[in-house]
């Protein structure tokens, strides 16, 4: 029996999962993350769990998603956004020196939209772009089954486009943090509205009182939702006139909001593409959830090494 274990290692959470040839999980292990302790935090933990997993139950390959640009060639981590000490550090390496099994590293959109595309909203489909929209915003894009890579280290940083001549990046709007500010800067104006009341009875991450907010009909849940997806079909735009994706998957906490969040972005696409791409690809919500970014790693591992 063969075991894959996939590991995301993103800005706010650690996940492994452990799963056989028969597609079942047989164990899995999350923590949440403190970006303050840094990758040493991190990396112990890997290491003690796979270490303690591993006693009894030897391992076939392992598929890493690790959140921010990676060095393919030469198995290193070129930085984190969110958590320290993770620069330049030789992650391929490190692994090998302790449990010397096949392994690939890449980054978490990237084997995210793997693993849609292999085994969740997109697997019905040969084009397939997928979002994850949470703290950050990044995407990947999968061809024929096979995951896009370009030419340096980084690719399809969706988050990174450019949305007016000042230089303002999508990421910056559309983001959770960036939906968390909206918030708190429009309740100031209407600190009556059933949004307001819900930021104060449990006040950080706003974000997450969108959808209840938008579930009441919430005027200003409305707006907040209208302008931030206008914007994100905008650039999503971009996308489809050069890419022309038969399907659109968004993951993150942003899906969490469901079909209504397809349709609103469906319907403000209608403005921003040209008439021979209207009405545009189907926007899905990914199917994965949680585990997307571990099961995609698993998924991509095993394209490289065959059982």
């Amino acid at each position: 029996m063969s075991i894959f274990a996939g590991i995301e290692i993103g800005g706010t959470k650690l996940q492994i999962i452990y799963e056989n040839d028969n597609g079942n999980i047989v164990h899995r292990f999350r923590a949440n993350i403190n970006p303050e302790e840094g990758a040493e935090i991190i990396l112990r933990q890997i290491r003690e769990d796979i270490l303690s997993f591993t006693t009894h139950t030897p391992l076939t390959s392992i598929g890493v998603g690790f959140g921010g640009p990676i060095d393919r060639s030469r198995g290193l981590i070129l930085q984190s956004f969110q958590v320290k000490g993770w620069s330049g550090f030789p992650i391929y390496d490190w692994f090998q020196s302790w449990c010397p099994v096949p392994i690939v590293i890449e980054n978490d959109a990237n084997v995210a939209a793997f693993g849609e595309a292999m085994r969740g909203a997109g697997k019905k489909y040969s084009r397939v772009f997928y979002i994850t929209n949470g703290s950050g915003v990044g995407s990947g894009f999968v061809m024929d089954k096979k995951l896009y890579v370009g030419a340096g280290s980084v690719e399809m940083e969706f988050g990174h486009l450019r949305i007016d001549m000042s230089g303002m990046e999508l990421e910056q709007k559309c983001s959770g943090w960036a939906i968390n500010r909206e918030i708190r800067d429009r309740i100031q104006s209407d600190p009556s509205s059933d949004l307001a009341r819900l930021v104060s009875c449990d006040p950080g991450h706003e974000a997450r009182h969108l959808s209840t907010a938008l579930a009441k009909g919430d005027p200003t849940a409305k707006q907040i939702f209208s302008d931030t997806l206008n914007v994100f079909a905008f650039a999503l735009s971009h996308v489809i006139h050069l890419l022309g994706p038969d399907v659109i998957i968004i993951g993150g906490g942003l899906s969490l909001i469901g079909k209504p969040l397809c349709d609103v972005v469906t319907s403000h696409l209608q403005k921003h593409l040209i008439d021979i791409f209207r009405p545009g690809p189907p926007v899905m919500i990914a199917l994965l959830g949680e585990d997307v970014v571990p099961l995609g790693a698993i998924e991509y591992a095993k394209q490289f090494y065959k059982t």
